[in-house]
Formats: structure tokens, sequence, C-alpha cells
């Protein structure tokens, strides 16, 4: 089984008993390591500057830790000649054990605090009493000048890979040429390198636990699991499970976050796997609440949008409610007394009744509190609106056609919200005006219009006429016969008209068999008369003419109507 080396980007110092130190490092990532990585809090250890500053010592804590790492000191010094504490480090390895090497680096040996040379370096990496490897120079180094009054000793380094997890001394022998020997110890251990994964969230709702606190559909939600470990140090992989199928969809890679939104509501079940650089894998999870987000505006209540007139108890309540909130309590009942409370699921549309029961009270009023987590469930939001259910009532009408318009005129009551509109009918055609006692409406708009024989397209004796309120009741159609038609097409002097252009003007139905004849009020006579099949024209006025239909089978059919005679 191989150690790691180290752990990534970190370099951890073994203390050793005869006050000498082994050090465990990335080689020219030693010291960076401990600025750089994030991950490290709540924890206690030392540094050494290296490697000329001997003297000197950098302490880092409490607010760098490695999980599963502990050095029994930090205070120490790092020159060969100083008093040292034991320590230890742990070594994470990979899964499966890879046999990597591990980088050991011991104090400095020799040097000009010395009167002897350095002859050899030995070391034990199991404290077996036997020499794994000797290290007998040369060494070319400035450090190791005899007698140079700045010359401290030298760092000396091995690799090893230590085959099986458990606890190792390391043992490393200075000699020098008078047989003498500085001797430094240290313990490493290695253990499987095991991750954990913790999974939270980012950005929660001020005042809100972690674990409770609710996210909106729609709205942006930061997991993180940045506070997963490795015994290694290093996870590798990051894996996301956000609809709870267990199937992890999303690789973030070295990422430890990952944003996502939420459509529906409920409770999800998001999780997290980690895997370590080794290849083990962990994993976590936790329940969101989902709720539904609300729409755009203030919190509150309308009735139907803010109308001010209904005419059905049945309605529609528009709701906008505050975030976070779980459900609606709605009541005629502004004192919410519990027997007339419902309590719905959140909806911008609910359909509701308004409480007829009282008569001759037409101001309804609805109330409604939310229930939710942070809401304020006592605060209370209302509308009103006017239940008007009776139709308004035609007093009198009567209709006239007047030049080229239908004039009119009506009386008509409402006694809760008022009159509001006039609908005039002419068969097909609905013509909608407000409310006036007299309204007028062209012909043409109302379905008469000029033909291109210089006649109305056919006569109108009568139209429909209804009224509403301002809450949307109407009354029933009422005919209206028309006063007279007073006014045609022009029939210019001395021209003639046939008599089935004129039939056809009246709407009767002229089939081929059919004999058309015309007769002339004897009013009528200094304007116009009869010559055989055609009518002529004799001088301005208005020409009444009736015209009759006999069909070679069947009854006679007949209509007078009212030409008008032109220059």
């Amino acid at each position: 089984m191989k150690a790691v080396r180290s752990l990534q980007y970190f370099s951890v110092l073994l203390l050793l008993a005869t006050g000498l130190i082994v050090n465990l490092l990335q080689p020219s990532e030693a010291l960076a390591g401990i600025t750089d990585n994030p991950g490290f809090s709540n924890g206690n250890y030392s540094v050494c500057n290296h490697p000329n500053q001997g003297d000197s010592v950098t302490s880092y804590g409490p607010d760098r830790n490695l999980s599963g790492i502990t050095l029994t000191s930090t205070n120490w010094r790092c020159s060969a000649g100083g008093a040292a504490i034991n320590g230890e480090s742990v070594v994470a390895v990979k899964q499966p054990l890879l046999m990597e090497k591990l980088d050991l680096q011991t104090p400095r040996f020799g040097g000009g605090g010395y009167s002897k040379d350095l002859v050899s370096i030995s070391w034990d990496y199991d404290n077996d009493g036997t020499i794994d490897l000797l290290d007998s120079g040369p060494w070319n180094s400035w450090y190791l000048d005899r007698g140079h009054p700045y010359a401290r000793g030298t760092y000396f380094s091995s690799s090893h890979s230590f085959d099986s997890t458990g606890s190792y001394t390391v043992k490393v022998t200075a000699t020098y040429d008078d047989s003498s020997t500085d001797v430094a110890t240290g313990i490493v251990k290695v253990v499987p390198d095991t991750p954990t994964a913790v999974i939270n969230r980012i950005d929660i709702p001020t005042g809100i636990p972690n674990d409770a606190a609710p996210v909106l559909t729609g709205t942006s939600q930061k997991l993180s699991a940045s506070r997963s470990t490795s015994v290694g140090g290093i996870i590798s992989k990051y894996e996301w499970d956000l609809d709870g199928d267990n199937e992890y969809e999303i690789d973030s890679g070295v990422s430890d976050w990952y944003t996502t939104t939420f459509a529906s509501v409920g409770t999800k079940t998001v999780r997290v796997r980690v895997t370590s650089r080794g290849g083990s894998t962990a994993t976590a999870s936790m329940p969101i609440e989902v709720r539904l987000a609300p729409p755009k505006g203030e919190p509150g209540m309308s009735i139907l949008e803010g109308a001010s007139y209904v005419n059905s108890k049945t309605v529609k309540l528009n709701l906008v409610w505050p975030e976070y909130a779980t459900e609606a309590r709605i009541s005629n009942d502004g004192g919410f007394s519990a027997s007339k409370i419902k309590t719905v699921a959140l909806s911008n549309s609910v359909d509701w009744e308004l409480d007829d029961s009282v008569k001759g009270v037409y101001t309804k009023v609805v109330y409604v509190r939310f229930n939710g987590s942070g809401i304020d469930t006592t605060k209370t939001y209302s509308d009103d609106i006017i239940l008007d259910t009776n139709a308004p009532v035609v007093e009198s009408s009567s209709a006239a056609a007047v030049s080229e318009s239908i004039d009119v005129t009506l009386k008509a009551t409402d006694d809760i919200t008022g009159v509001d509109k006039v609908q005039i009918k002419n068969g097909s055609i609905t013509v909608t005006k407000d409310y006036s006692n007299k309204i007028s409406v062209a012909k043409k708009e109302i379905g008469v219009s000029v033909s291109s024989a210089g006649l109305w397209k056919f006569g109108t004796s009568s139209i429909e006429v209804r009224v509403s309120d301002m809450a949307g009741n109407w009354s029933e159609f009422k005919t209206l016969t028309l006063a007279a038609i007073t006014t045609g097409s022009t029939l210019p002097s001395l021209k003639t008209t046939t008599a089935k252009s004129i039939a056809s003007y009246a709407k009767l139905k002229v089939a081929s068999t059919s004999k058309v004849t015309l007769k002339v009020a004897p009013s009528s006579a200094k304007f116009c008369r009869v010559s055989g099949s055609t009518l002529k024209g004799l001088k301005t006025g208005s020409c009444k003419v009736t015209v009759t239909v006999t069909p070679k089978k069947g009854r006679a059919s007949f209509k007078t109507v009212m030409l008008k005679v032109a220059k």
C-alpha cells in the first residue's frame, strides 16, 4: 500500500522527539497550499518557513483545519539545536491503495554550528532497527560548510511508499565523522481516503433555519456541498439528484455548488454524491419545501379583479399572497367565525359564493387571511362588491324612422346599480349603445342599405329593444313598431321603376311566373303614378305605393313602402 503524498497543496510537519523535524510535503507546493485551500477551519497547526529562516515559525489556526488531521503540539522551533516536541500527522491513501510515494524531509542537519563533518543520513521508515535507506552524499550545499558562521545545515529528503494503513514511526539518523549522531523521529498515520458528504443551502431568508427554509417556485436556489470533506483532502467530483429519483443526472465536476429552480410545489428531496480522488463516494440529502410564488403585486384580494358590480353570487376571487404563504382562509364574516371560514389552496383565481342571505343589503364583503411560516396570520385583507340580481325595467318606449336614422325613445329604471346599456336588434343585427332617453341609430348600422337599383334592400316595420344595468342584468327584448318610413331611395321625376324592383325592395319573393302589380295611395297621386308594370315619378315628394305579388299557385302577398321622389 502506498500513502498519499501528504494532502494536495498542503504541507504537514512532523515533530520529532530529538528536537529535529520531519516534514511531509509536495515539492514546490509545500507552503503555498496552506493559504490557498479554502476548506480549512477550527484547527491548530504550525508551519516552519522553509528553507532559509529556520528560527522563524508561522502558526496557522484556529481558522484552518483539515478534518482528520491533528498535531499534538504547535509550539516549537525549526532550528536543529532547538527544543522540539513530538508530533504526528494523518495521511490519507487512495482507494484502492495505489502505492503512491510519500515525500519525507528532515530538519536541518550539519552546518556551521558543528565542529564535525556529516558522513551519512540513514532512514528507518518503520523504526524496526533496520536501515531502509542510507544516504552517504556527496552533498554540495553551502549550508553544510563547517565553520562558516551562517551555515545552519540543510534538509535531507527521501520518498517512501507505505504498503498498508496504520501508524508508522519514521526514524532518521545523522552520523558525523566522529561517530556521533543526531536522531529525529516522527509519526505518520495512514488511513483510508474516505469522503464525507454534506449538503446545505445558500442565501436562506433571514430568520429561517436552513433545514426549514422554503423556496418559491421559479426562483433560483443555490445548493452547496462545500462542507463535504475527504480525509485525502481532495473531492474530485460532485453530482446532484434534484428530482428525488436517486439518479444523479447533474455532474458539476469539481464545483461544489449548483443553482436550480423548482417548477412545482411540495417537499423535494435533493441529494449530492461526492467522489474522492481515489474513487470512494459518499452521499447526503436534504428536503426542500417548495411553495407557490405569488403573482406580482401587493398582498391582498380582489373580487372579479376589482369590479364594482356583479349579478351572481358566484364570483372569482383574485389572490396575491405574501411570499412563503401556504394557504388562504376566506370568509364572508369579518370576525372569521370558525363555521364561516373556508381554507383553500393558494391560487390566483378562487371560486367563491357571496352571502345573499340578508335581503336589501346589496354591498357584499369578502375577507381573507393567509397561513404560513413567517406570515402574520392575523392580517386581514378584504374587498367589496355590489350584488344586483334584478334586471332593469323599461317603463315606456317608442321608435320611428326619421331621415337616414331610426330614433328610439326610452324610459327605464334600476333601483340598485342604475341603467347602463341599450341594445337595438333588427333580425340578426344587434347594436349596443350607452343608455339615454333618446337614441339614434343609422339605418345602415342597423341593417338598412341602398341597392344598385336605388331602392332599400328591404323595409323595416319593427325593431326590438332591451336595456341592462351596471351589474350586467338585461331586461327582455321588447318589440317596437316603427311609426313610419318617411324617406326612401330617390325615384327621379319622369323616370320609371319596375314593379319587380319595388317587390324586391319590399322583400317579397318573386318567381318568374308571379304577377306583380302596383297601387299608388291617393295621397301620393300627384307625386307618382302606375303605368302598366312600372312606377313613374312626377314631382318631388313622397310616393306611398303598395306592391302585390301573386304566384301562379298559392296566396298573394303585399307590402306598402314609402319612396322619395326627387328632381
